[in-house]
């Protein structure tokens, strides 16, 4: 062969397992375990951890640094950084929803720790580098996206509240330590003990913390396309106005948090954010948490103002603990009402108004210290401080000042106008606690695709719909993968049409949509497969006769993707350890395979079935070939064991998976007096695969309106072959199993039934292999052949995939894809 050399190399089951892994999680999933919120957890408490260690030295080089103006200088340092926060963070959000979490973690905890080893070499250079350090001081943004990629929804609060406690626990405990340290052997330990700190977070993020960020949620390379508008904090503020509800919630973010400044300050805050905001969020709700929160930060920093004791400080602490819970709850609440692909941007957008009053908090304060001449006088008081944030404000040189914390009382009343507009935060934008008769916030400006994994044949074609009901919306396919294909584009939806499929076509398509200045974007994977034209079993070199050495030689031509394909050889039901099997790349980038099964005399005996099972895992979908010989002393038996192609379920949302039927028993090809000849073996080719027959159901009536509901189309391949009903000479009659849901999509609090049905010669038993939940948590009625799933109440838990099996010898398994979505 000239010109174009064709490929061929040596697999073994190992590697194929390394490279569906590396295709399927991509490079970016290297870490250990799966993503958990222990693993934003750990990087959390490490950060602040090290920052919390230089409450101390920070304050001493500080004050030598600014001896006259030490508060104001510390506010406007302080400010430049949360200003510069505050412009970064929506566009760190973006690029994080486009590229993985990972990386910007890794970025964002970096530059945020880089001025800790300039404290002690240069104080100036320390200065500057904190102050421009704000560009990335965005952790909690890419921390909050990446909980929110791994848990469900009702879970988020209680995830949220986890992080900020830790975040809270690092801040209680290393002033302490940082300042016990600096008194015994001084500032220089303390910074270095704190960069170590610091390195070993990110050498945790860089070798443990896995990426959460599904691969289908973003592009496959870093040339993506983003949406800018997203990245412009200001266009952030702009979108706050067009919501009443997320007008007020960041109203009351920037209310609350402008007075915030290192008010972690006892122990118990860790227990009570982890145990109590837990049983809140559970029984009073996101917005009685929220205003329950505000009002304990009211007291304290009451108490912070007025407090003259030593005792009072600590008591003010602790109600301070009671405080902290406000933050995740808001965040929780925000992230329960958006898309998953769009965490990082909400996230970025409560981040930058937080940086917002980072900048101007800081620098508003040390304004008002310097007005009421407020200064660091004396350092032996500064010692006495758990943390720079929490000195006694009353005036050293007046003890019976009227006014003994005026930074405190400005910050009580922040935060009372910050609870007035919590008040009219409506109760419906949050969970549905109450049933689907309640309206949820705009929830058609949400863009959908369908189908969510779509998978099509080589040659094959299929249609990708993207929708928002939205008027005066705008919804198109981008990307320049789409010219594979043609669109149609209307008002509310758009159509990417695929038509005969090639490996080129495979890849992630991204559908964009606007709706009132809002900016949606959805990733979905398209997935090209190739099943095998043929698959050939041949004995060699010569027949399989019983105690005769042999070689069984399996071969399949014409598949697509390589990295699913699994070959296993059995003999009888035992599996052989063997399963190598060389393959060549065609001239259209599918493969053909081959593997060869040496057999001694002595494995071979009468009647002994050898069988060659192929099978294709793409996405979802499962497809098995089996092929087999059994040895005979008279000739050779055949067993030619046919495919399911897709079946239609009525009902369904999407196309069902597609499975191998169960084989039967061994038919002959003809009689042994008029043999063919020895050496031809089993040869399965499409033109005798057989169609499940035609045994649907009367179309099911929609639960909710009663009228019929029309199955959807499914993609099918080019070439297909439909043969009769009847069984034919060497075909196994095939069972029927479908599964459908009534209504095809389920309502939050309305019925939904699930049900799976198989239609075969004989009995047949089914039942349930997977579902999303518990199957506790469904009323289950099962007769014969036919079982199904009852739920009074769909919830958010219950969508997912749900699989059921035929039982017997070979098992066949049909899965559905169920959507719960909020009603109207």
């Amino acid at each position: 062969m000239t010109g174009e050399k064709k490929k061929k190399k040596r697999l073994n089951r190992s590697v194929l397992l390394a490279k569906k892994i590396v295709i399927r999680d991509g490079a970016g999933r290297q870490g250990i375990g799966e993503p958990s919120v222990y693993h934003a957890v750990v990087v959390i408490f490490l950060e602040f951890f090290a920052w919390g260690l230089l409450t101390t030295p920070m304050l001493t080089v500080l004050h030598q640094t600014f001896p006259q103006h030490t508060f104001l200088m510390n506010g406007l340092i302080h400010g430049v950084k949360g200003l510069l926060s505050f412009l970064s963070a929506p566009l760190i959000g973006a690029l994080s929803d486009v590229w993985g979490r990972k990386s910007f973690l890794l970025l964002t905890v970096f530059f945020t720790c880089a001025p800790i080893p300039l404290m002690k070499i240069s104080p100036w250079w320390y200065f500057a580098v904190i102050s421009m350090s704000g560009v990335f001081a965005v952790t909690f943004s890419v921390i909050f996206a990446y909980v929110a990629d791994i848990t469900q929804e009702h879970e988020r609060s209680t995830a949220y509240g986890l992080v900020s406690a830790t975040f809270a626990a690092s801040l209680v405990t290393s002033p302490a330590i940082g300042a016990y340290l600096s008194q015994a052997y001084g500032d220089t330990l303390v910074v270095v003990l704190a960069s170590g700190v610091a390195l070993l977070d990110i050498g945790f993020i860089l070798l443990a913390v896995p990426e959460s960020l599904p691969e289908e949620m973003r592009p496959v390379s870093w040339g993506a396309p983003i949406s800018w508008e997203q990245a412009d904090p200001f266009a952030s503020l702009r979108k706050v106005g067009q919501d009443s509800t997320v007008l007020l919630i960041c109203i009351t973010v920037f209310l609350s948090y402008l007075p915030e400044a290192g008010q972690y300050s006892s122990f118990f805050l860790y227990l009570r954010q982890t145990v109590v905001l837990g049983i809140l969020m559970r029984s009073i709700g996101n917005k009685n948490t929220i205003l329950l929160g505000l009002g304990f930060q009211i007291l304290q920093l009451a108490w912070y103002g007025f407090g003259s004791q030593p005792w009072m400080m600590w008591a003010a602490g602790a109600v301070a603990a009671m405080s902290s819970i406000t933050f995740p709850a808001i965040s929780a609440m925000v992230s329960r009402n958006t898309d998953p692909d769009q965490q990082g941007v909400v996230q970025g957008m409560i981040t930058g108004i937080r940086g917002l009053c980072n900048s101007l908090g800081p620098a508003l304060y040390g304004f008002v210290f310097y007005l009421f001449h407020v200064e660091l006088n004396e350092m032996a008081e500064v010692e006495t401080l758990g943390k720079a944030s929490k000195p006694n404000m009353a005036n050293p040189t007046d003890e019976s000042s009227i006014i003994p914390g005026p930074p405190f009382l400005f910050g009580a009343c922040s935060v009372l106008l910050s609870l007035l507009v919590a008040l009219f935060i409506p109760e419906h934008n949050l969970a549905l606690r109450s049933g689907g008769h309640k309206k949820h916030r705009r929830p058609a400006d949400r863009l959908v695709v369908t189908p969510r994994e779509p998978v099509v044949s080589f040659g094959g074609s299929t249609e990708l719909n993207c929708s928002l009901a939205c008027p005066g919306g705008k919804v198109e396919w981008r990307g320049l993968d789409t010219a594979l294909g043609t669109i149609s584009s209307f008002s509310t939806h758009s159509i990417l049409h695929v038509r005969h499929a090639t490996v080129a076509t495979e890849g992630m398509k991204i559908c964009e949509g606007r709706c009132h200045g809002q900016h949606y974007q959805k990733t979905v994977p398209l997935k090209v497969y190739a099943l095998p034209d043929t698959l050939r079993l041949e004995a060699a070199p010569h027949t399989l006769r019983p105690g005769h050495p042999a070689n069984l030689n399996c071969s399949a031509t014409h598949l697509y993707p390589i990295a699913g394909v699994t070959l296993t050889w059995y003999r009888g039901h035992q599996v052989v350890e063997n399963t190598d099997f060389d393959f060549e790349e065609t001239d259209e980038e599918l493969y053909n395979i081959v593997s060869i099964l040496s057999l001694k005399g002595t494995e071979v005996a009468e009647g002994v079935e050898f069988r060659c099972e192929v099978k294709l895992n793409v996405g979802q979908e499962t497809f098995t070939l089996v092929a087999s010989l059994v040895a005979s002393a008279e000739a050779v038996m055949e067993q030619p064991v046919a495919v399911v192609t897709s079946t239609e379920s009525p009902g369904t949302a999407r196309p069902v998976a597609t499975t191998a039927l169960p084989p039967g028993s061994s038919v002959p090809t003809g009689d042994p007096t008029t043999a063919q000849e020895p050496n031809i073996g089993t040869t399965l080719d499409l033109a005798v695969v057989t169609n499940p027959p035609s045994t649907e159901p009367s179309v099911p009536q929609d639960l909710t309106s009663g009228s019929p509901t029309a199955p959807v189309a499914t993609t099918t391949p080019p070439g297909s072959v439909t043969a009769g009903t009847g069984p034919s000479v060497g075909t196994v009659p095939p069972c029927s199993l479908q599964i459908w849901s009534l209504p095809p999509t389920g309502t939050r609090g309305r019925a939904l039934r699930i049900e799976c049905h198989a239609r075969c010669a004989g009995n047949a038993t089914v039942g349930w292999l997977r579902t999303p939940a518990a199957l506790s948590q469904y009323r289950e009625e099962s007769a014969g052949s036919r079982t199904a799933l009852h739920l009074d109440r769909a919830e958010p838990w219950h969508q997912g995939h749900y699989q059921c099996v035929l039982l017997g010898h070979r098992a066949q398994v049909v899965s559905l894809e169920v959507m719960v979505v909020d009603g109207e």
